[in-house]
């Protein structure tokens, strides 16, 4: 399988369209603008960020053309790239791959889920840089450690070398998989637990007026790490403004934010309102840990 994409400056969003292929199919990577080569109806080609066409049904993947507006789901607001359009083709292939080799038994609806959140959490931010959406007006630091930045610093002194931007592309590609299988496991590992986990999660929102008659602290016999996509899920943002569980010997008290990082405040500047086996309260008052159960709740009710 031949995989065509544009020789020069190449960025993350062609390196990851080809790392994706690469991993599901022996390729000859083919790095040109020569638009024979590109245009060429050869069932053997895969056309990734280059030629002006979108067509996944015969395996070409360009966004640079004018109108081109798809997205990963009806409604997105984020322009797919090539990695995008790859991915939205061939995602669920190869999370199928990772699971397999995993020995990891699962059924369509969790593959769906994966599929949908390593787009989200991985793929989307470099969807949107490399179309130029800016993440927001109001900019209190620059990123410079993203994955783009780094395929991007990985480009040689002289992009006009097609020999050593090959050898370039290919050196990005393997930084790229190891991120990538790192973004797998994670979105895997985040999505099992998650339908593990969230049959507890859902009694113990059922059960928060027991804890309290405001309905607005939740408490986990257990840890939990998706108790954040259930609130999204079950649509209680904005209900609830405390949860707590049980972490070793420790009862830790968090916050729901009312606002993307602004949190629900603990109060803690007045001693009163602290208990006496309190652990730990961060400064920013977002998350404390106490011994008991008791304390915890206690602390929640008096910040309500």
């Amino acid at each position: 399988m031949n995989v065509i994409t544009h020789n020069g400056q190449f960025h993350a969003d062609d390196v990851l369209a080809v790392t994706i292929l690469d991993k599901l199919f022996k390729i000859k990577i083919v790095r040109t603008r020569d638009n024979k080569i590109i245009n060429s109806n050869d069932d053997n080609n895969i056309v990734v960020d280059v030629g002006g066409i979108y067509d996944p049904h015969n395996n070409k993947f360009d966004h640079h053309q004018e109108n081109c507006l798809a997205t990963f789901e009806e409604h997105g607001k984020i322009p797919l790239s090539s990695s995008g359009m790859v991915y939205k083709t061939y995602g669920k292939q190869l999370i199928l791959q990772y699971l397999k080799s995993a020995d990891i038994k699962t059924n369509d609806q969790i593959v769906h889920d994966i599929y949908k959140l390593l787009y989200y959490n991985f793929l989307k931010e470099i969807d949107a840089i490399d179309n130029g959406i800016q993440q927001s007006r109001k900019i209190a630091y620059i990123t410079t450690n993203s994955i783009t930045a780094i395929i991007s610093h990985i480009n040689g002194d002289d992009i006009t070398d097609d020999s050593a931007q090959l050898k370039k592309f290919k050196y990005a590609m393997k930084y790229m998989w190891i991120t990538l299988k790192i973004k797998i496991k994670t979105s895997v590992n985040n999505i099992l637990n998650y339908h593990d986990e969230k049959k507890s999660i859902w009694e113990a929102i059922n059960n928060r007026h027991s804890v309290h008659p405001s309905g607005r602290i939740v408490v986990l016999n257990t840890s939990c790490n998706s108790w954040r996509r259930c609130l999204r899920e079950y649509q209680f943002d904005g209900q609830i403004y405390f949860y707590i569980y049980k972490n070793g010997e420790v009862w830790n008290l968090g916050t729901v934010c009312k606002k993307r990082f602004i949190p629900h405040k603990l109060i803690t500047n007045e001693e009163k309102y602290l208990p006496h086996d309190l652990i730990f309260v961060h400064k920013k008052q977002f998350i404390a840990g106490t011994k008991s159960l008791d304390s915890a709740i206690q602390m929640a009710i008096n910040s309500l």
